[in-house]
């Protein structure tokens, strides 16, 4: 491969052009593994809510946030504020206390939960991110 160092491993830049790259003349196999290994990686870092947080899942929203925790610890995340729209869509890696990290290897995020689930009047509220966030479509 001409793109290594002299060790002759590539560079790390240079993976990403050649998982990428529609260069029929390079072998397909080792491609195929490399992007098989990476989904999975990505893919199973995924762990269940435990037991002691299943308050947590469901469907959360308020007028500027809406949060889906489900209970195979996946996270659908999007926030409106000023003009800017946020989208975190992920696993939870842990648990922190009350807060929870998304994320995958050494990219997350972590949502501080100032407020934990519970029933106020009969409704299920929580504080994350400073936002009182409603449980709805129960």
């Amino acid at each position: 491969m001409e793109n290594t160092n002299s060790e002759g491993h590539m560079k790390q830049n240079e993976w990403i052009k050649y998982l990428c790259s529609t260069n029929p003349k390079k072998d397909l196999i080792p491609r195929f593994i490399i992007l098989t290994c990476l989904i999975f990686l990505l893919t199973g870092c995924s762990k269940p809510v435990p037991e002691n947080k299943l308050d947590y899942v469901g469907q959360w929203q308020s007028e500027e946030m809406r949060l889906f925790i489900s209970r195979d610890g996946t996270v659908a995340y999007k926030r409106w504020k000023k003009g800017v729209t946020t989208s975190i869509d992920g696993p939870i890696t842990e648990f922190i206390g009350d807060d929870f990290e998304v994320g995958v290897l050494f990219i997350t995020t972590r949502f501080e939960v100032s407020t934990p689930p519970k029933q106020v009047d009969g409704v299920w509220q929580m504080v994350v991110d400073g936002v009182v966030l409603t449980r709805v479509g129960e």
